[in-house]
């Protein structure tokens, strides 16, 4: 089932109206469902509401026009979503918009335009309308798209004009609302998957005969490391793979390498390189009881955030996977205005969680422009502790946050990661050699599919499956609260 959020404020009411109609048209295309948030007069949207909007395929933002813009309310709703952009979390989510004013035009164009802006800020996929205008000698009114929005849909409401009598009926008609925007939008949710596994997520290799094959798994007492494809994923037929679907490569074709130019990945295809110790191979998940998926990324800043959250869940006795997504990857050097902005993500993490940002990481790391960002080798390094000493990942993932964040220290090199490793008592040669083996292209391609897959956008995120079910479980409001987080996860565990 696909979501749609309508987000919008409403002053006196018409827009209220408004975005009713866009909730029914939205609600009467089949397998999709209205998620209706209407923004306070505050403009404060709750912590537990943003999830809510995340969880959506599409968001639909609606605002009146008040001296030729959205509403002040609405605007500091949008401020608001700057954590979220900082995390690309609403990435290549459908966005629409509409708008209401008293005057057949009242500068409505620049509403529509400041929403498509927002839209674009995160990296979503805008909907018009998709409307012809009513423009001929005989239209008025209460024809549809009489104000000929095609960018949005545009609605007027006269001045002296209730809410029950405006905005009149084929205004009511315009953008999500109308026959055929409805449809658009509904086409565009379906079509929209095979665009975001075309532009972020990559096909799994299957086996003769169109199971997909579990993933090779790392057991032991508390953490699981996903390694090529999906527990979710077990037991299903695959369908003919979409066109756009193919995966794509590097310039040279090839998979990714270290910085001395040595292969991240053993030769040859990263499905013949050496596996971990124990292999599944079967068509049900292996264990009835209840398994925490942990999508994370080592370079992301708020996986570091949730460090708490994931050592309380699993001191609590929750199997937890690790999948690690590739947020820098491939390798490159991040912009002056991007590590400003990590920077302040940085900072409120710090006031959140207590985490500590060393001056060795805000100073030198993170405002050093030749820094090279790069989760691949990372993610490796996570997958070869393991194969080397069964248990380890989660404690190597938390030594490479450390590692950066108070240290400094620049955890792309191979160097690096194996003085880590030697620091959780790990031998440094074998680590090494496990690193430049493990299927680290596979693992990430897995953890690409598997988010596509539950409607995950961004890091960290969390997925609880339990009873053959996958749900998300919200988290951005117990940062630094590691007890109300086992709480919520044995909430939805039942």
């Amino acid at each position: 089932m696909n979501t749609v959020a309508i987000v919008y404020y409403s002053g006196y009411g018409h827009t209220a109206r408004q975005a009713q109609a866009v909730t029914d048209g939205v609600a009467s295309v089949p397998g999709i469902e209205a998620l209706v948030v209407r923004i306070p007069e505050d403009g404060v949207v709750s912590p537990e509401t943003f999830e809510a909007i995340g969880e959506a395929t599409a968001i639909i933002y609606g605002s009146p026009t008040y001296m030729g813009g959205p509403s002040w309310q609405f605007k500091r709703f949008a401020d608001a979503t700057s954590k979220v952009w900082i995390m690309q979390s609403w990435k290549d989510k459908l966005a629409a918009g509409f708008t209401n004013s008293a005057s057949l035009n009242g500068d409505k164009g620049s509403t529509i335009s400041y929403l498509f802006t927002l839209s674009q800020q995160h990296g979503q996929i805008w909907v018009g309308t998709g409307l012809l205008p009513s423009n001929r000698l005989e239209s008025g009114h209460g024809d549809v798209n009489y104000a000929g929005g095609f960018a949005g849909a545009l609605a007027i409401s006269p001045s002296d004009a209730s809410a029950e009598q405006a905005p009149r009926a084929g205004d009511l008609e315009n953008g999500a609302a109308a026959r055929p925007a409805r449809r658009r939008i509904g086409q565009s949710l379906l079509t929209a998957s095979c665009g975001r596994l075309a532009r972020r997520a990559f096909r799994a290799r299957r086996p003769p005969g169109g199971t997909v094959m579990s993933a090779p798994f790392v057991h032991h007492a508390q953490h699981r490391v996903a390694a090529p494809h999906i527990l979710g994923l077990i037991g299903r037929k695959s369908a003919a793979p979409h066109p756009c679907c193919e995966a794509p490569r590097g310039a040279d074709g090839r998979a990714g390498a270290w910085p001395d130019g040595s292969p991240a990945v053993s030769p040859g295809s990263p499905v013949a390189a050496p596996r971990p110790r124990a292999v599944i191979a079967q068509a049900k998940p292996v264990t009835s009881a209840p398994l925490l998926h942990y999508v994370y990324d080592p370079l992301c800043g708020w996986c570091y955030a949730a460090a708490p959250l994931v050592a309380a869940a699993a001191a609590s006795g929750v199997t937890i996977a690790l999948h690690g997504g590739g947020l820098f990857d491939p390798a490159r050097h991040v912009p002056a205005e991007k590590r400003q902005a990590i920077r302040m993500a940085d900072r409120r993490i710090a006031a959140l969680t207590g985490q500590t940002f060393a001056s060795a990481y805000l100073d030198g790391l993170l405002a050093d422009p030749r820094t090279m960002w790069w989760s691949r080798p990372a993610i490796a390094a996570v997958l070869a502790a393991d194969a080397v000493d069964p248990g380890s990942a989660s404690r190597m993932l938390h030594a490479i946050q450390q590692a950066q964040y108070r240290e400094g220290l620049r955890v792309g090199e191979a160097e690096v990661l194996a003085d880590v490793a030697r620091g959780l008592g790990i031998d440094a040669a074998r680590f090494l050699a496990a690193l430049r083996a493990v299927p680290v292209d596979h693992h990430i391609r897995a953890t690409r599919l598997f988010m596509a897959r539950v409607g995950v956008n961004g890091f960290p995120a969390f997925i609880l499956e339990a009873g053959g079910r996958f749900r998300r479980i919200p988290h951005d409001s117990v940062y630094g609260d590691p007890p109300a987080f086992v709480m919520r996860l044995r909430k939805v565990a039942g």
